[in-house]
């Protein structure tokens, strides 16, 4: 037990942060919502893209 928490609450503490890195980046790659397609006339920005940026900087603070 490391600051009162068991094993298993330090696992889902890694496992929570590794998931909050993890999705913002995967909403880079992956396929555009098909009835939104890309956004402001570009090949690349994805409403995943917009919603998801946030996320890298609140998780970094």
């Amino acid at each position: 037990m490391v600051g009162g928490r068991t094993g298993y609450e330090d696992a889902e503490l890694r496992r929570r942060r590794l998931h909050l890195w993890l999705w913002p980046v995967t909403q880079f790659f992956r396929q555009p919502d098909r009835q939104l397609g890309n956004l402001l006339g570009t090949n690349w920005l994805t409403m995943g893209m917009i919603l998801s940026s946030p996320m890298v900087p609140a998780e970094a603070g």
